[in-house]
């Protein structure tokens, strides 16, 4: 890039110390000096090759700079020459591969050797493993005969009769008469097998505990799956409906924010120009049709030259100086902010005509060269015009006079 001090930016006409793209040799500010890919939506999210897909979605991201077709054919270029560099590296090293000769090994020559056979050997017990496992035997039975002699006050404690009742509703089994004989059975064949395998008594006991823990969770939180199955169905019915937009009314909505905000700043209020509001309905319509997002359409025409292309001339003279040509603001809005999947339903979060009103203008209002055309004090009058595409994306252009 080469700096140049002279003349506007080439993408958003304001007046500025101006870079020269070394592509297409345009003159732009720094805010849109970067070049980028001029790319489309299909181009992004349908793209096959997975390099070209990792370049247009790090491109799609990039707010700033401006789109650049030469910069997009340097790009693909670019890649194009690394691939034929990778084929030609591949290809090298195959036939390097296969100029190799190949060695077969030789066949090892085997010698025969008697070995006496060996006597088995058995391992020798440990006998302070063995001690350990008599132990906890007899202190699993000294348990054992606890609960046994303690078993009318163990029936009476409110975990068991939770357990008892976890049991009789989701088993269908009535364990109140047999409930400590089960704990005994079951502390008995824990015992047995662990003095045999310990990993086997392990796994029994964890199994035993993760069932108890799932019933205890389902019985726990029972209630709050219910209420929240019936909190998405009432959101599907709230939800679900697609508002109508009266684009007529969303323009003049717009246009009473903006006045709102130009004589919050001690500013006149602008004339709304039917005229004005066809040339920025057009280009909505184009950009919304033609699946992009820009200032300048597809044949090459500022917002002047369309201006001018339909017979509409803004010269105003001040005695020291005059100007000529059209100020524009576009905004790209949606018709719902989120999107959430029910059961492989969508449902959509859709926002009314006013909250599409008041985001775009206050959208405008926190960008400084938005901001600047809607307080110019030299402008007068203005035109807005909005177009909603096939996948509900929403196409504001505004034209200043």
């Amino acid at each position: 890039m080469k700096k140049h001090r002279f003349s506007r930016c080439y993408k958003c006409n304001r007046k500025s110390r101006l870079i020269r793209c070394r592509h297409c040799s345009n003159y732009y500010c720094p805010e849109h000096s970067k070049p980028k890919i001029p790319l489309t939506p299909s181009m992004v999210f349908f793209e096959k090759d997975p390099t070209l897909k990792q370049l247009y979605e790090s491109e799609w991201r990039t707010g700033v700079g401006h789109p650049c077709v030469l910069y997009g054919e340097y790009k693909l270029n670019e890649i194009k020459r690394q691939r034929e560099m990778d084929n030609e590296l591949i290809n090298d090293a195959i036939n390097k591969m296969s100029s190799v000769p190949i060695k077969r090994p030789e066949r090892p020559t085997y010698t025969t050797k008697y070995t006496s056979p060996k006597m088995p050997t058995f391992p020798r017990r440990n006998t302070k493993r063995i001690v350990k496992k008599i132990i906890t035997v007899i202190a699993i039975l000294i348990v054992l005969y606890l609960i046994y002699a303690n078993q009318n006050s163990i029936l009476s404690s409110s975990p068991s009769q939770y357990a008892i009742n976890l049991f009789k509703n989701y088993l269908s089994i009535d364990l109140s008469g047999n409930f400590v004989l089960l704990i005994l059975g079951f502390l008995s064949l824990v015992s047995i097998l662990f003095f045999v395998s310990r990993t086997a008594a392990k796994v029994i006991i964890i199994t035993l505990i993760a069932v108890f823990l799932v019933i205890f969770l389902v019985d726990l939180f029972r209630p709050s799956i219910q209420s929240i199955g019936s909190g998405i169905g009432q959101v599907e019915e709230q939800v679900g409906i697609k508002p109508k937009i009266n684009t007529s009314q969303l323009e003049l909505d717009i246009h009473n924010l903006v006045n709102s905000e130009r004589q919050s700043n001690g500013l006149s209020a602008l004339q709304f120009d039917s005229k004005l509001s066809d040339i920025a309905r057009a280009h909505s319509i184009d950009m919304s049709l033609n699946n992009y997002f820009s200032h300048i359409n597809l044949k090459g025409q500022d917002p002047t030259a369309r201006g001018n292309a339909a017979g509409y001339s803004c010269f105003k003279s001040y005695g020291s100086y005059y100007t000529n040509g059209l100020a524009e603001n576009i905004f790209e809005n949606n018709l719902y902010d989120s999107v959430t999947y029910v059961n492989g339903i969508p449902i959509y979060s859709w926002n009314s005509q006013s909250e599409l009103a008041s985001s775009t203008v206050s959208g405008w209002m926190s960008s400084y060269g938005h901001r600047q055309n809607i307080l110019t004090s030299t402008y007068d009058r203005e035109g807005i015009g909005i177009a909603i595409s096939s996948d509900d994306k929403v196409y504001i252009t505004q034209d200043f006079c």
